[in-house]
């Protein structure tokens, strides 16, 4: 019986082990979820993260981008398009977000679906004074079916981990308290 215990023992520390590693990203989620109030009352954070897209997108020389390349960051993922006027009055929120977020373990990103691509793009972003967030573009426009976009914008949070944690359909304002607090809690996880 004696052989048997360091077994029943070892067995008992590795079930304790994958318990632990099912639910601590439910424990993280949950404490975001606590955070979907006032300007953040419309963000949904899932009950378990969902799988990203691997479809390709690109930045301004024309690289190959994908969702997976932003590890160790959480990172905001704002869907536009120049033509949204929800996400014109937006952008301008996101942009200061980025600034205030800052030197913490947390990223804005942008990702245009404008057919035309950055002729359009980055006219808009000079225009609207947008220097603080790095702007991408959906060139295949094959992500809205894939991130289940109903409309423009969408935000969506990937975690550090490069899990996809949760999403806001519409507009909101990013810079205020409420998504500040919220967006610092997904840097800290």
């Amino acid at each position: 019986m004696k052989k048997f215990t360091p077994l029943i023992l070892l067995g008992v520390l590795v079930a304790a082990w994958f318990g632990y590693l099912a639910f601590k990203d439910r424990g993280k989620l949950a404490e975001l979820r606590l955070l979907t109030t006032g300007e953040m009352s419309n963000f949904v954070i899932f009950e378990k993260p969902k799988p990203l897209p691997e479809t390709p997108f690109f930045n301004r020389k024309g690289e190959t981008i994908r969702f997976a390349d932003f590890k160790g960051k959480a990172t905001l993922v704002n869907i536009w398009a120049t033509w949204c006027e929800p996400c014109r009055e937006e952008m301008p929120t996101l942009n200061t977000l980025q600034i205030v977020m800052a030197g913490q373990n947390f990223q804005v990103i942008t990702l245009s679906i404008d057919w035309q691509g950055y002729k359009v793009i980055d006219p808009f972003l000079e225009e609207y004074k947008i220097t603080d967030l790095d702007a991408y573009w959906d060139k295949s426009n094959r992500l809205p079916n894939q991130l289940e976009v109903v409309g423009l914008p969408l935000t969506i949070l990937i975690s550090s981990d490069r899990e996809w944690i949760g999403r806001m359909d519409g507009p909101a304002v990013w810079n205020s308290n409420d998504a500040i607090t919220m967006m610092q809690k997904a840097a800290e996880q």
